[in-house]
């Protein structure tokens, strides 16, 4: 049964349905209505949940937009819809503010009706720009994808480029084959061309890094020129925070951030961090 709740609604496009309807009616009963108006996702989850490699490929998020220097006041997602596919997945389950990054960042932007100066955040998803600018098939990367499941598709993918020279970081992303889409799983990653920002800092006498993966779309569809993938490597773990289209604007201001000791870091892209999100603390940031 489709949802009952008007889509597109006012600043939406039709790209945005059914998913942000989704959201709407399932911020009040997410179990049922995800059920009966998202099937297809919760069987996405259901794989997900036998890989919990997979899940663990993935840090922790804040369920609020950063911006500025603080967050929005409305969670990106309801929290009743985040709570029934952390569950449906077998994630960690949410923790006030702090949710799982892959689940969030993936099937939970999809419902997200949270405007953003950037636009919703399911766009990265719902448009064609990372499948056309890497050369995949139409609907590898998507919500219902042909092959493989959402999560599992953009953790080989995101994974196979951040952890590149991590061996245990990587036997996470890629432990769930069956999960991630054969186009996937044969991009040569190695041809692409990658540029990384490490920022550095201690923080309650362990060390800390964030890295900033700009990976250039080899065949660049519209004004996104790179995918950016976030990940932290925190107690000597490495683990994925997010990934999204963005502008060559947007890629060349980042990697001209000043460089060397002294730079005031902290977390980007709704990242937690224990101690380190929310304040800026003195780091070493370099490129690669």
């Amino acid at each position: 049964m489709p949802p009952t709740s008007p889509c597109p609604a006012a600043g939406e496009a039709a790209i945005d349905c059914p998913w942000a309807a989704i959201g709407r009616e399932a911020a009040t009963d997410a179990h049922a209505v995800l059920a009966r108006s998202a099937p297809a996702i919760v069987a996405q989850l259901a794989r997900d949940a036998t890989a919990p490699k997979l899940l663990a490929a993935w840090g922790a998020a804040l369920n609020y937009n950063q911006q500025g220097g603080g967050f929005s006041a409305d969670p990106i997602v309801a929290p009743p819809i985040v709570d029934e596919l952390t569950a449906l997945a077998g994630a960690a389950p949410r923790r006030d503010r702090v949710v799982h990054a892959g689940v969030q960042h993936t099937y939970g932007y999809l419902f997200s009706v949270l405007a953003t100066p950037f636009g919703f955040k399911r766009a990265r998803w719902v448009q064609p720009t990372i499948n056309d600018g890497f050369g995949l098939p139409a609907g590898t990367i998507a919500p219902i994808p042909a092959a493989g499941t959402l999560l599992g598709n953009v953790t080989w993918l995101a994974g196979a480029i951040a952890f590149a020279g991590e061996p245990d970081a990587l036997a996470n992303a890629h432990s769930a084959p069956q999960l991630a889409a054969p186009a996937v799983r044969a991009l040569d990653v190695a041809a692409l061309h990658v540029q990384r920002l490490t920022e550095t800092v201690e923080v309650a006498g362990r060390s800390v890094e964030l890295r900033t993966d700009f990976v250039d779309f080899p065949h660049p569809v519209d004004a996104n020129a790179a995918w950016l993938i976030y990940s932290v490597r925190d107690a000597g773990a490495a683990r994925l925070i997010s990934a999204f289209p963005i502008t060559a604007e947007a890629r060349d201001k980042y990697v001209a951030a000043p460089l060397g000791d002294a730079q005031p870091i902290t977390t980007q892209y709704n990242a937690w961090v224990e101690g380190l999100t929310g304040q800026k603390l003195p780091g070493r940031r370099v490129r690669k």
